[in-house]
């Protein structure tokens, strides 16, 4: 998160007079965050659904049917 913050502080740093040099900032921000997203998929992708899939999500109620 403090890198989160001190990359979008150097982006719209008032010291960068370089509109190339903002631009191309934006850019990198934007494939960081796109990569996050990425690994973020993946890891869900890799792991926590093999994980949901070995019966560890709570059971539903069971219905218990009265005899008649």
């Amino acid at each position: 998160m403090l890198f989160t913050y001190n990359l979008f502080t150097f982006i719209f740093n008032d010291k960068v007079t370089s509109a190339k040099n903002r631009r191309n900032s934006i850019w990198l921000a934007l494939i960081v965050a796109g990569l996050g997203f990425v690994g973020l998929y993946l890891v869900y992708d890799q792991f926590l659904k093999d994980y949901d899939a070995q019966g560890t999500n709570p059971p539903e109620p069971a219905t218990i049917e009265r005899p008649d």
